[in-house]
């Protein structure tokens, strides 16, 4: 059909009045595009044509496609046509296989958008300069493919989409394509769009699978790697779950290598790439490698950008054949340029590198110096030639990660560059299992630079040295297992200057939790070994000759008496069961968290008993945390108390002659409760049987314990409730042994909780149900404040929420609970719109259109809209999309249900009988059953003039009748004269 333009088409549109069906204009060549204008955000977007304007805002597109038919008429004309008349705002829906190997779709992309050969365009679905807030996109992954033809060896880069970077291209999101074939599949490049080019970038849910690459005698000029996506410079920008796949076994040549990238930046430094995220990507490696291997990065992270927040998480790089050699390959999983600052935090946090020849590689031209420390936690690193390669003076803090099979480089090494700590966490390797290589666990070559303390880690089972230490500078390698606890082997396992004593006893790995958490029962350094209690129920022994056993959290470990010499035993937070009958070796016990227990055997006995956690000999400023027992054998045994006693504590001397030292407690605070005597400074009991048995220690310090828990008094159904709790110690003295409990409410889940730092919490799962638990060891005269944020109920309910805080030494019960009250019900948020034409001349007509939406979170039920016609109008017809409409001057329209998200529409015709000159304001509303959060947007007003601008007919000025007339007249002259 022809295209209607200029006044012809003008005059069309002024006379049809409003037009709301689906419009297709067909384009000269014979090729036909169908555009959606969007309206408003809530009302689903009718269709309209376009033909040489850009697509109007809140527009989409739905590109399909279709046949290679010629020049104008193929796959890549289609796409490239939809974007250049894209606008901000529009969404482009691709849909179906678009080949661009096919002959006219071929020939189109090899000359670009512009059409011509030997331009920056070819070989490129270009995106025009300025062009931002764009939606490229499929339904889902898999409805929509770009398929490629494999790497060109006549062009570098030939790829599908291309931002040449002159200009700014904001807010793009690019998801759920399948982008197959191309040497560069998404290039986005740095140019005049400068620091801001790219803000917002958002490319997610895409597969893209990057060809073999071509070598330097195969194709000379097709020098440059090929590239999944390659970003560029602009803040807040999402690369998530997209899933890359490279070939792997590109056969390189003398000359230059093939070279493969699953993602690439360009280089800019300062915080252009502030907020960018790379989450829950997945590369693939298909094939081994060839005899000369592809130069191979997974994530190469290359902005330089020391002053951005950058976060690597959740990504992984896998080798798929079995096939792959990690000392061959030249793979590396994640290359590292960016650092922290002391503003500023980059993080690689719980990835997964398998098979790679480094798995993580700081850049070796890079100079880091002066920068802070990259954070790496959680990652996992197996079967890589080396684990970690720090070079180019890079800063790096490693945390719970774990690096298992590691080969000859080593499982963290580190050439030049330095370890530290990064924020509260001091050691520079923490927690991480760097274990089961054939090389060194971790390797500090003698150019490193400074590196700080690490502890808790394992660094057992590899083949060279747990440590291995070139430099000159000592490195403080205390409390890691070195897969043995004997002092000959642990001390085989370090090489240089190293101090590793003391070492943990068991590399026992006791949690789920992902990284090392080591069974840190006992330490032996100098002339002390300490036992360290865990957070579940733990039980011990020292015995007469015997090695000391311990079992904890359900593991058993047993360390050899030559080690040990004496003993300071601290129990964890549980009740725990210490047994102790070893002659002659002064005891030093550190009351913890729990009620523990420390029984005798036959042996004579001197209990030094110190305050909580002291690990040291008694000191008198210490206090006793919690409700301890500890019973004597059938010998003499001594209590040496080096603390006030705050806390009940239970004696039992048992069957032996035994003393009780309590210089530091008040005599007026312990009562005896068997034979026995007292005197203030020493009690002593002698006999058989009961002599000194359940001599109690009272607690004579109360405090003042409360909580107040203030939340929202009404919400509505599937919102979020926050509540705050405030715990209050009004003293006079610290209350001990603290804890608050929330159990959640029937109907809610658990969303957050934040805590004073001073507080241990454990929570139910996110979106789980259960209870909040925090326990504090001793809390001084303030008031603590938490947040507790929950999900609420799906349904009108009145929630009740409390919280309960006791402690040891209440003094002051009946305000240690709180509770509120939240009426929950349901609420639908309804939004009118009405429109109407401009205006109407008397005696015509007006079309109203009245649409109903349901902003949710609820369906909306019997909604009625109402219309009260003014004066000047009559009634014609209401005919609605759903439900029915009665009445003749108030129009009501019962329309039912409205599920959230849904819209109804009525469509009102009335007769006009106002005068000219004057306007017909008529008003609808709408009302459901349901609470509207929002009821002002319930109304609204379509004002219409009558007799004004009606369109279709012509008018004259008074000049135009004066010509009109002479013309007339000269008319009937010549008539006359003839």
């Amino acid at each position: 059909m022809r295209v209607l333009t200029g006044l012809s088409c003008f005059f069309l549109l002024v006379a049809a009045g409003p037009i709301e069906a689906t419009i297709r204009v067909t384009h000269f060549n014979g090729r036909e595009v169908v555009l959606a204008r969007g309206g408003s955000s809530a009302r689903p977007r009718p269709e309209v044509a376009t033909q040489s304007r850009r697509i109007s805002a809140n527009a989409s597109v739905v590109v399909n496609a279709g046949p290679d038919t010629d020049a104008a008429n193929n796959d890549y004309r289609r796409i490239q046509d939809a974007i250049n008349q894209a606008a901000p705002t529009n969404t482009i829906t691709l849909v179906g296989t678009f080949d661009f190997t096919a002959p006219f779709a071929a020939a189109a992309w090899a000359l670009g958008n512009d059409n011509t050969a030997s331009t920056d365009d070819d070989y490129g679905v270009t995106i025009p300069v300025g062009l931002s807030d764009v939606t490229l996109t499929a339904t889902s992954l898999g409805s929509a493919t770009i398929q490629g033809p494999g790497d060109i060896p006549t062009f570098d880069l030939d790829g599908f989409l291309y931002f040449d970077g002159a200009g700014d291209n904001q807010s793009w999101t690019i998801s759920n394509l399948r982008i197959v074939d191309f040497d560069n599949a998404i290039g986005m490049f740095l140019g005049a769009g400068g620091a801001d080019g790219y803000n917002d970038t958002v490319i997610q849910n895409n597969f893209i699978r990057v060809p073999q690459d071509l070598n330097g005698t195969v194709a000379p000029d097709d020098v440059l790697q090929n590239i999944a996506i390659h970003y560029s410079a602009g803040t807040n920008q999402s690369i998530l779950g997209n899933t890359i796949h490279l070939q792997g076994n590109s056969a390189g040549d003398a000359t230059i290598n093939a070279s493969s990238v699953g993602m690439q930046s360009n280089t800019t430094g300062g915080a252009f790439y502030d907020g960018l995220t790379i989450a829950n990507n997945v590369i693939h490696v298909l094939n081994a490698q060839a005899a000369i291997p592809e130069r191979i990065l997974g994530i190469w992270e290359n902005a330089s950008g020391h002053t951005s927040d950058i976060n690597v998480s959740n990504n992984q790089f896998i080798n798929d054949a079995p096939g792959n050699d990690p000392t061959l390959n030249l793979q590396r999983a994640f290359r590292v340029t960016s650092h922290s600052s002391p503003t500023t935090l980059v993080t690689y946090d719980s990835n997964q590198v398998d098979g790679a020849n480094i798995g993580f590689e700081w850049l070796d031209i890079g100079n880091f110096t002066g920068n802070q420390a990259i954070v790496l936690s959680d990652n996992l690193i197996t079967d890589s030639n080396t684990g970690v390669l720090v070079q180019g003076n890079g800063v790096a803090h490693f945390t719970h990660n774990v690096i298992t099979g590691s080969g000859s480089g080593g499982g963290i090494h580190v050439v030049t560059g330095t370890l530290t700590g990064s924020g509260a966490n001091t050691e520079s390797v923490f927690r991480t299992a760097v274990s089961g290589g054939s090389g060194d666990g971790i390797w500090i070559e003698a150019t490193a630079g400074a590196i700080a303390s690490m502890s808790e880690n394992d660094l057992g089972g590899n083949t060279g040295f747990g440590l291995r230490n070139q430099s000159v500078p000592p490195i403080t390698a205390e409390r890691n297992w070195w897969g043995n606890n004997l002092a000959a082997n642990v001390a085989a396992e370090v090489s240089g200057n190293a101090d590793f004593d003391p070492w943990l006893a068991s590399g026992t790995d006791v949690s789920a939790t992902f990284g090392f958490q080591p069974f840190n029962y006992a330490t032996t350094s100098g002339t002390i070994t300490t036992f360290v209690g865990t957070g579940a129920a733990d039980t011990g022994a020292l015995l007469a000759g015997d090695p000391v056993t311990m079992q904890m959290n359900g593991e058993t470990a047993v360390t050899t008496l030559a080690q040990l010499l004496n003993f300071d035993i601290q129990p964890g937070g549980s009740d725990d069961l210490f047994t102790l009958g070893q002659t002659g070796v002064p005891t030093i016990f550190d009351g913890g968290a729990g009620n523990d227990t420390l029984i005798g055997t036959n042996v004579a006995q001197t209990w030094n008993i110190t305050g909580a956690n002291s690990g040291n000999a008694p000191v008198a400023a210490n206090t006793f945390t919690n409700t301890e027992s500890l019973r004597g054998g059938t010998a003499a045994d001594s209590f040496l108390f080096g603390a006030a006693g705050s806390l009940a504590l239970t004696l039992d001397g048992n069957l032996g002659s035994d003393s009780l030292d309590n210089t530091a407690i008040p005599a007026s605070t312990v009562t005896p409760t068997g034979p026995g005597t007292l005197d203030g400074l020493m009690g002593t009991a002698t006999g058989i049987g009961a002599g000194f048995d359940n001599i109690n220690v009272i607690a004579g310090s109360p405090a003042d314990l409360s909580v107040t828990k203030t939340g929202p008094a009404t919400a509505s159904t599937n919102t979020q409730l926050a509540y705050t709790i405030t715990v209050t110690n009004a003293g006079p003295n610290a209350a001990v042994d603290v804890e608050l409990n929330d159990v959640l409410p029937a109907g809610t889940t658990f969303v957050s909780l934040v805590a004073p730092g001073a507080w241990s919490c454990t929570t139910p799962a996110p979106n789980a149900a259960g209870t909040v638990t925090c326990t504090r060891l001793s809390m001084p005269v303030q008031s603590d404040v938490f947040t507790l944020t929950i999900n609420g109920p799906a349904t009108s309910a009145n929630v009740a929420n409390t919280a309960i805080v006791t402690s040891a030494n209440e003094g002051a019960a009946g305000n240690e609970s709180s509770t509120a009250n939240t009426l929950v019900s349901g609420g639908a948020d309804l939004t009118i719109t009405k429109t109407g034409p401009p205006s109407v001349p008397t005696g015509g007509q007006i079309n109203y259109t009245i649409t109903v939406d349901n902003g949710g979170p609820d369906s909306a039920t019997n909604v009625v809209a109402t219309d009260i016609l003014p004066a000047g109008v009559t009634f014609v017809s209401a005919t609605p999309s759903q439900g029915s409409c009665s009445g003749t001057t108030t129009v009501t329209c019962t329309l039912g249900t409205i599920a959230n998200g849904a819209s109804a529409t009525i469509v009102l015709t009335v007769n006009v009988t106002a005068p000219e000159g004057s306007s017909i304001v008529n008003t609808a509303t709408v009302d459901s059953d349901e609470t509207d959060p929002t009821p002002t947007d319930a109304t609204d007003t379509a004002t219409v003039g009558v007799g004004a601008n009606v369109a279709g007919v012509p008018t004259a000025s008074e000049w135009a009748l004066l010509m009109l007339a002479m013309m007339l007249a000269a008319f009937a002259v010549i008539r006359l004269r003839s």
